[in-house]
């Protein structure tokens, strides 16, 4: 799944490509804002991005889709 999270102040984005489905990333915001702890994300490469909380601005999740070969007839 590919994960883009927006920062507060910065007109940049992280983008990562995850092994996660849409309400295991849902689980991992909810729980950092609750704790008020950062944001712990690792990507399928083992690379793991730590936003602080306060950080963040959003996160959006797009599942992968199939590539489809051809002319799309």
């Amino acid at each position: 799944m590919e994960l883009t999270i927006g920062l507060r102040h910065n007109n940049q984005v992280l983008e990562l490509d995850v092994d996660l489905d849409a309400a295991a990333i849902n689980d991992a915001v909810t729980a950092a804002i609750a704790a008020n702890k950062p944001l712990t994300i690792t990507d399928k490469e083992g690379k793991t991005a730590i936003v602080p909380i306060d950080a963040l601005g959003f996160v959006r999740c797009v599942p992968e889709q199939e590539r489809r070969v051809g002319f799309g007839f």
